[in-house]
């Protein structure tokens, strides 16, 4: 050591602040958020209900969007919404009765979307006529239909999906997000740090694949959303 100095000195007072663990930029909030979820690896037994309320509420802090659900695939190889965050309870309770097979989400004629990539779609609600009833699912359905102010806006009924898959590209789940906050389609950027949670929540799953025990848990569990 070549000197020393106090903890008051004017130098351990700028790295203190300067290095200080609170998160101010945006890159270290998702980081941050990264960082949070890379700690489920290290608890397989945890529930995949706990889990998936984590990686929602992450998603839901750090980019902005007004709700985030998350489906998985249970037991018998059906789909359902496990994890909402940002949505009226009622709209909860409505997603929460929705079940798919595998062919269903897979069927691109019931869902149209604009790839982007293999695991990311965007969805139109221009593209998807609101069936009677489909207002269930939505936090304010009565802007649904209204018009679209710029290419660049997302409206009430858009949605983007990142496809959760295993190391054989097989189907998971899915990770949903509406609503920015901000009402535009998220960054190139954005999009890029969606994918790398969604592989994360894809390695998480495969750890937490259900056993006797864990299914037990996961249907006894209540999460709070």
């Amino acid at each position: 050591m070549t000197g020393r100095h106090t903890k008051d000195s004017q130098e351990t007072k700028f790295l203190l602040e300067k290095y200080a663990p609170v998160s101010n930029t945006e890159d270290e909030q998702i980081i941050e958020v990264l960082d949070s979820l890379t700690l489920h690896t290290k608890m397989p037994g945890q529930s995949t209900a706990v889990f998936l309320n984590d990686v929602a509420r992450a998603i839901y802090k750090a980019f902005g969007f007004k709700e985030v659900s998350i489906g998985a695939k249970d037991r018998e190889g059906i789909f359902k919404c496990v994890a909402m965050v940002g949505f009226r309870d009622e709209v909860k309770t409505s997603r929460q009765k929705l079940s798919y097979t595998l062919a269903e989400m897979m069927d691109a004629r019931a869902y149209p979307s604009t790839r982007v990539n293999k695991i990311v779609e965007i969805h139109l609600i221009d593209d998807m006529p609101l069936k009677e009833g489909g207002g269930d699912m939505y936090n304010r359905p009565s802007l649904i239909g209204k018009e679209r102010p710029s290419p660049d806006s997302m409206v009430e009924g858009d949605y983007i999906e990142f496809s959760v898959l295993g190391p054989s590209d097989e189907l998971l789940g899915w990770i949903e997000m509406s609503g920015p906050r901000d009402g535009k389609f998220p960054s190139r950027s954005t999009i890029k740090w969606l994918e790398f949670i969604s592989t994360i929540t894809a390695a998480c799953l495969k750890l937490k694949e259900p056993t006797k025990e864990r299914h037990a848990a996961d249907t006894s569990v209540h999460v709070e959303t």
